[in-house]
């Protein structure tokens, strides 16, 4: 006998069945809607939980056999029965038989799955496993399934990666709080009035102003003799180890004095009489002269005297440099009034003299490039440092000359290591 109208087991073994396909194939989420005929009630089935495939299928295959039986049951139906009559037989025959869940519960626990399981991995397993369990789950356990994957979900889909999807990153919105400006110490009013009481306070004491400058210049002085003193550092080798450059005084001396200087330079020649008597009061000392003609373009005397100062060094040696370097001072022909006539006179004096100047230039051009990388910019200028140990703490450079009793404090200091 074929049923016009679905029993209630049909409709649970239906779902059970939707249940187990859907665990073969997650991605896909079908809507299984089920009609009753006898009440005209409609339930609509949203499955999404994961369920293992052979035990959604052995519970199918359980339901089925229950199926199997209600029908076995309804075949005594009296055919001359209404179909109202029919459908209340089938039912009293299945619930004697099986006492499945009732109608109205079946529904509740479907429809609450349904709405609340969006997306949820209740149970995993891999589809590559083709094993039944040794007790396949009722359809009671089938229920508790659903349910805790209902009641689960919530929390499990927090975060899905699936190698085959190309996701790509929310986007993230940080909101900073606008930075707000420092009040003001003082209003514009108090402003303007502590201006006008400083400026009344230094027109009362101009003498603040004097002391403020010079300050300033030693402040000033200092960072520059810092930056002179890293100068003579990166430049020792040749300041104190130039053979081309005439010295006098003991090769194992502790201490050095260094001259740049001009003959022509009026300065460079008060200098030259202190030198030579702090030359007389340390003789321990080396005293390096590095020819330095600054007016050769004014005045041209100036770079013939420091060409033939080199060549007396070369050929004849210290004693003969000294005794020409302090002969040409002495004449007191400074700024442009040096004479040929007073450069052969002192050189006579300090030996006979072979070939010519010409190959002096270059060694000329190398001081020139020397006292310009330590910074000075005029002549004299001077540097005492030790010969061994220098630091910029123990080196003194000395711009535009200095008196005796500075040079003595100078190489006191650099005595000390």
């Amino acid at each position: 006998m074929i049923l016009k109208y679905p029993t209630l087991a049909t409709i649970v073994a239906f779902s059970l069945f939707s249940v187990a396909v859907l665990a073969a194939d997650p991605i896909a989420k079908p809507v299984v809607s089920a009609s009753t005929g006898a009440s005209s009630e409609q339930a609509s089935i949203h499955v999404d939980a994961k369920i293992p495939l052979a035990s959604a299928l052995t519970t199918a295959q359980t339901a089925q056999t229950s199926v199997s039986s209600a029908d076995t049951s309804t075949s005594t139906l009296n055919p001359q029965s209404s179909p109202v009559d029919a459908l209340s037989q089938q039912q009293d025959s299945s619930t004697a038989s099986s006492n499945p869940p009732s109608a109205s519960h079946m529904e509740s626990v479907i429809v609450n799955a349904s709405s609340e399981n969006a997306s949820t991995k209740a149970i995993e397993t891999s589809p590559d496993k083709n094993t039944e369990p040794s007790n396949p789950p009722s359809a009671s356990h089938m229920e508790s399934v659903i349910v805790n994957a209902s009641s689960e979900n919530a929390s499990t889909k927090a975060i899905e990666t699936s190698p085959d999807k190309n996701t790509e990153p929310s986007n993230v919105t940080f909101s900073v709080p606008p930075v707000s400006k420092p009040a003001p110490v003082f209003t514009s009013e108090q402003e303007k009035q502590i201006g006008e009481v400083g400026r009344e306070y230094l027109l009362a004491h101009p003498e603040i102003l004097l002391e403020v400058s010079r300050k300033l210049q030693i402040m000033q002085r200092e960072q520059q003799d810092r930056a002179m003193a890293k100068a003579v550092l990166e430049h020792l080798d040749v300041l104190l180890n130039d053979k081309s450059t005439p010295s006098y005084g003991p090769t194992d001396a502790k201490v050095a004095v260094i001259e740049f200087f001009d003959y022509q330079c009026l300065v460079c020649v008060q200098q030259a009489s202190v030198l030579n008597t702090l030359m007389k009061a340390n003789p321990q000392v080396r005293y390096i002269f590095k020819e330095w003609p600054i007016f050769s373009s004014r005045w041209e005397n100036s770079m013939t005297a420091a060409q033939t100062g080199l060549q007396i060094w070369l050929q004849n040696g210290a004693d003969a440099y000294l005794s020409y370097h302090n002969a040409i001072f002495a004449t007191g022909h400074n700024e442009g009034k040096l004479t040929l006539q007073d450069i052969h006179k002192a050189s006579r004096e300090s030996g006979k003299l072979k070939g010519n100047k010409s190959g002096m230039l270059d060694l000329l051009v190398q001081n020139d490039i020397l006292a310009l990388s330590l910074g000075f910019r005029g002549a004299p200028g001077l540097i005492v440092l030790p010969i061994t140990g220098a630091s910029e703490d123990n080196i003194t450079v000395i711009l535009g000359g200095a008196n005796q009793d500075a040079l003595e404090t100078s190489i006191e200091k650099a005595s000390r290591q």
